[in-house]
């Protein structure tokens, strides 16, 4: 994206603090009718594929009259304190310049009626209100669970195809979304490293050969030559990551047809994705040699030498940009931050402490496969460094201490509040050694993250926060990814407008690495509208870990005051939030997306989305991205681990 194009986006937002023309309203006909009949037009031309012409022109005035504008002020780019006037009117002639205008319209009236008509459906679940989107599920849903009814509610959500992943056979890597390539080529076609070993959960289970295929896929991916010089570079030199700009680095996208880099994204500053890719890696190591899991590769012929050459890559890497301080964008994929991100951390310290199970747990040194693998380790070109295991404590130890300093603030004195943290308490690593105080601080963490983030459908990314660029001008952000009609041609004011289209797919799910491009999305957002994603599922299951840490070291005895009071705390969060997750899943039938595309049944979105309503406000819809594959192993996790604490706890007597 230019800079001039980045100026001019920032320009036009100050159009919006200015007092709105005034428009018409049609007296005859309520705006949601209005609607439905230009709907039905729009549809017809769809399916005839005809451009507009006269014969539109009357019915395109009344829809203008009652839901566009005419015009669109905004500063000129090209000339300073002057004004550009855009025309925003749905002539037929200017609606037939705009690329595919007739669609754009259909699916932007079909979604606001879509929300306009379907006014979710608020449920009771104990303590929460939550939206109950499919009725089917929601017979299941109730306010506590003992193992018989969750077990019924979890096999009800298998059959109806919740948690169904698409798997190529040849790569094993599920796809990232369910959408279709036509629909959304850049989440159907490309590949997220993060995505990737965020579903292997479900496929080490399901499909273990396939999922030693998804990893020998990733490590062909981190060797080839391009990612191979990146890894070189900033191993030789770190600050040409730590001190570079955001095209620095190792990448975290690429195409499984060519394993290669996405090039038109110019962020690779997403450490969190690859130390999560090291565990992965080096836990089928383990599990298969030592542990004899079918997942795991069994013995040294089954390991590919550039799976091996790849953690030693990895591990070399972390090392070298001092991984608790180097610069990333962590989950969100958005601008870096300074100093280090606390789940980067711990996601990169996780995968550092798998490093050094393997290559020095004595418990392994008389079995024969892990000796010749940890030996073709140190043979790799930077290998040396796994078998250096005092410095690999004191890396692990470094992780660990940032992370116990900074447990309740992701990027701090930058973006603090940010949903990522709630892998922490889901991870190996603790928060204090004395084993209550740790689970009591997870629970703190926990907590509040729940208020500060959970809405009706989901949890937002992150809470509103100043962003400094580099001029010194200070800019409030809320979440604008995925803001209020995001994929729509409706401005913040509920009007028609392709102009506001058009500005707003400049960002699409594209690079918002530039600070002054993070920047001018932002300003496109709506206020308190921000779409409101899936870790709700997280949080249940970070939840159900503190439960079962009190249940392990109760060792059989009853349980102190003390010790009740956090396992009843933390099994009421696993519930309340797992409800919520259930309670997001789409409908049974019909139904359209955020985009206007249908909602496929029983699926889990990536996020609810505001659209507006008619004649004014707003409601969610499903998002775009709807299924995504993280979201739907997410919920499939959380639930696997909650149905097993449930048996735990009843055969212990202690369910709440």
């Amino acid at each position: 994206m230019s800079r001039r194009l980045i100026r001019y986006l920032v320009l036009v937002l100050l159009w919006l603090a200015l007092p709105s023309p005034l428009w018409a309203s049609s007296p005859a006909e309520e705006p949601a009718e209005v609607a439905r009949q230009a709907l039905g037009r729009l549809t017809r031309m769809v399916e005839e594929g005809r451009p507009f012409g006269p014969q539109d022109a009357a019915w395109l005035s009344g829809l203008q009259e009652s839901l566009g504008r005419a015009t669109m002020s905004v500063p000129d780019p090209d000339r300073p304190g002057a004004t550009r006037i855009l025309d925003t009117r749905l002539t037929p002639e200017r609606l037939n310049a705009f690329p595919d205008s007739a669609r754009v319209l259909r699916d932007t009236l079909a979604t606001v009626l879509e929300a306009t008509d379907n006014p979710p459906r608020i449920r009771q679940l104990g303590e929460i209100h939550v939206p109950v989107h499919n009725h089917e599920l929601g017979e299941f849903l109730k306010p506590t669970y003992g193992a018989s009814s969750f077990r019924a509610l979890f096999e009800k959500a298998r059959q109806m195809g919740i948690f169904a992943l698409k798997i190529d056979s040849e790569t094993g890597l599920a796809s990232t979304s369910g959408v279709s390539s036509s629909e959304n080529p850049e989440m159907s076609e490309r590949q997220w490293v993060t995505d990737t070993i965020r579903t292997g959960e479900y496929k080490r289970k399901a499909e273990p050969a396939g999922w030693r295929r998804a990893l020998l896929t990733l490590a062909r991916f981190y060797t080839n030559p391009t990612e191979q010089a990146a890894f070189d570079r900033a191993i030789a030199d770190p600050d040409t990551y730590r001190q570079g700009g955001p095209e620095e680095g190792v990448a975290h996208i690429f195409y499984p047809q060519t394993l290669q880099r996405d090039p038109d994204w110019f962020n690779n500053q997403r450490l969190e994705s690859h130390g999560l890719a090291l565990g992965a890696l080096v836990q089928a190591l383990t599990a298969g040699m030592v542990h004899q899991e079918p997942w795991g590769f069994a013995d040294s012929e089954a390991v590919d030498d550039r799976i091996l050459k790849t953690i030693a890559n990895l591990t070399a890497y972390f090392v070298a940009l001092d991984y608790p301080s180097a610069p990333s964008a962590g989950n969100w994929e958005e601008t870096p931050f300074p100093g280090g991100l606390t789940w980067d951390t711990e996601a990169i310290r996780s995968g550092l402490a798998l490093v050094r199970d393997f290559m020095a747990n004595p418990a392994y040194d008389a079995n024969p496969e892990v000796v010749r693998v940890r030996q073709r380790l140190l043979e790799q070109p930077h290998g040396a460094l796994l078998g250096r295991t005092a410095e690999l404590d004191r890396w692990i130890e470094a992780g660990s201490r940032r992370v116990r300093r900074t447990f309740l603030a992701e990027s701090p004195g930058h973006r603090e509040m940010d949903s990522s943290l709630v892998f922490l308490a889901s991870s190996s690593g603790t928060l204090a050694d004395d084993p209550r105080l740790d689970v009591a601080l997870n629970l703190e963490l926990l907590g509040t993250l729940e208020r500060a983030l959970v809405r009706e459908d989901g949890m937002i990314r992150y809470a509103p926060f100043t962003l400094v660029l580099q001029d010194g001008t200070q800019v409030r952000s809320p979440d604008s990814y995925l803001t209020m009609n995001y994929h729509i041609a409706i401005d913040r004011e509920g009007r028609i407008n392709l102009e506001w289209k058009r500005i707003l797919d400049e960002f699409g799910s594209k690079d918002a690495s530039d600070p002054a491009v993070f920047a001018a999305r932002a300003s496109l957002s709506t206020s308190d509208r921000e779409a409101e994603w899936f870790m709700v599922s997280d949080l249940a299951r970070g939840y159900v870990r503190q439960a079962m840490k009190i249940l392990d070291s109760l060792e059989g005895r009853q349980p102190s005051r003390d010790e009740r009071a956090l396992l009843d705390r933390a099994w009421a969060g696993a519930t309340r939030n797992l409800n919520r997750g259930y309670a997001r899943v789409t409908g049974s039938g019909g139904g359209l997306k955020s985009n206007g595309v249908p909602a496929p049944a029983a699926a889990v979105p990536e996020a609810w989305q505001y659209v507006s309503r008619l004649p004014s406000g707003s409601a969610r819809v499903p998002g775009a991205n709807t299924p995504l594959a993280w979201a739907q192993v997410s919920l499939w996790g959380a639930s696997g681990e909650f149905l097993a604490g449930l048996e735990r706890l009843e055969a212990a007597g202690l369910l709440p």
